[in-house]
């Protein structure tokens, strides 16, 4: 019963209003986030594979063929075929995160 009276909708404009402005937020960050640009950027982090920290070849090249709608966008980003592991983690970090 308590349950019940915590979850209850007091004042329904502000709560749809309020789950609209959710959505938009949700949507608006789908969006960016869907770019051709940020997609290549996840790419470039997957070429690594999962021991990001450990120095070794990328997969870049291997990515590039099976996503060539990316290519573009890696290349205009300055991602490089001939980049290791730890050379495409520091170049995301330094030129492509925002760190606030």
């Amino acid at each position: 019963n308590d349950i019940r009276f915590r979850v209850r909708v007091t004042n329904l404009d502000h709560t749809v209003n309020k789950a609209l402005d959710n959505l938009e937020m949700k949507v608006d960050f789908l969006q960016k986030m869907s770019t051709p640009e940020a997609m290549a950027v996840r790419l470039a982090e997957a070429s690594c594979g999962s021991k990001w920290m450990h120095k070794h070849h990328t997969k870049l090249a291997a990515m590039r063929e099976r996503f060539p709608m990316f290519s573009k966008a890696l290349d205009s980003l300055g991602f490089k075929d001939s980049m290791d592991s730890n050379e495409v983690v520091e170049f995301v970090k330094e030129k492509l995160m925002c760190d606030k």
